[in-house]
């Protein structure tokens, strides 16, 4: 990770902040892999990823699309790697026309079907696609009747057959469904991977996610250090995020806007800040949780708050983490 120097603003700089961690390092590995040999003999290659959000699906696909950027040759746009964001509806016409769009046709929504598809796969040989990415592919699961848009999983299916470019399938943890009921497309598809959170109890997992919040403390470049990489701060930060990388980035953002709200703004983000950022953060869900940073302090060996809450001692609402000075 670089750290910009020449730019003060501790929001612009977590912004542009990133921090790899294993789950996103293992995923760019199988992308890159994929983009260097992912055409079969019968049809190309597929790759999925799946998580919660907050793991950094959307981290990477934005990377990648900044590293392989369209240029012009001549007059032909070529463009290395195309990305679609998958359509709430389910039908195979909605998905032609979001890939259209995405390969910059003039008219993406006219025309039957099947002469959608021959277009798509002709922007796709013409724009010599190296990586076609469709993200969000759990939209292909009706959220009414829970049924799964088997036309459009049909449609990457025969984009695939085409042996133009191989595909990535980025999605929330049920998302694995558009495969798991779709033989001939998980048939062709080289992986499936879950990203998933980080787990407390994990002594690996643990140590990264605590090396993670000093990377990203480091990247904020404040006067003086917050200490976001204690354990039992980190403890309580993995608690209100769920090990959620992303989740856990925005109640450091939170933090900061805490902190510029303070007519006094501090040379570092403090214990009250955080605990406030938290409570922003946790009123967005839609069941009530309880405050990591408004508890006793939990056990660092206990079980991992995403699946256990911290049991809430006496004197609920009274900030009991004290610490000197309301720095971390």
């Amino acid at each position: 990770m670089k750290v910009d120097a020449g730019n003060d603003d501790p929001f612009e700089r977590l912004r542009v902040a990133f921090v790899p961690t294993s789950r996103v390092r293992t995923a760019t590995d199988r992308i890159n892999s994929l983009m260097r040999r992912g055409l079969r003999a019968d049809s190309a290659d597929c790759v999925a990823f799946v998580g919660p959000s907050g793991m950094g699906k959307s981290t990477i696909l934005r990377r990648l699309l900044e590293r392989h950027p369209p240029s012009l040759r001549g007059r032909q746009l070529i463009r290395p790697v195309c990305l679609v964001r998958a359509p709430t509806s389910t039908g195979n016409g909605s998905l032609l026309t979001m890939t259209l769009h995405a390969l910059g046709d003039p008219r993406p929504g006219s025309g039957e079907p099947t002469l959608r598809e021959l277009r798509v796969i002709g922007h796709l040989r013409s724009q010599e696609v190296k990586l076609l990415c469709f993200d969000e592919v759990n939209h292909l699961i009706d959220s009414d009747s829970d049924r799964i848009g088997y036309k459009a999983a049909n449609v990457i299916k025969s984009i695939m057959l085409e042996r133009v470019c191989p595909v990535v399938l980025t999605g929330v943890t049920h998302a694995r469904r558009v495969l798991d009921t779709n033989p001939q497309l998980s048939g062709r598809s080289r992986a499936l991977i879950e990203m998933r959170p980080f787990d407390w109890r994990v002594d690996a997992d643990r140590i990264e996610f605590i090396a993670f919040l000093g990377l990203v403390e480091r990247q904020m470049g404040l006067p003086e250090p917050s200490h976001l990489d204690h354990p039992e701060t980190a403890h309580r930060i993995h608690h209100v995020s769920r090990g959620l990388p992303g989740h856990a980035v925005h109640l450091i953002w939170f933090a900061l806007e805490e902190r510029e709200d303070d007519g006094n703004r501090t040379p570092c983000i403090t214990a009250k800040q955080l605990t406030d950022a938290a409570d922003r953060l946790l009123l967005r869900e839609p069941t009530r949780r309880t405050n990591a940073f408004r508890v006793a302090p939990p056990d660092a060996y206990a079980p991992a708050p995403m699946y256990e809450a911290l049991k809430e001692p006496r004197g609920k609402g009274r900030n009991l983490w004290e610490q000197p000075d309301d720095t971390i």
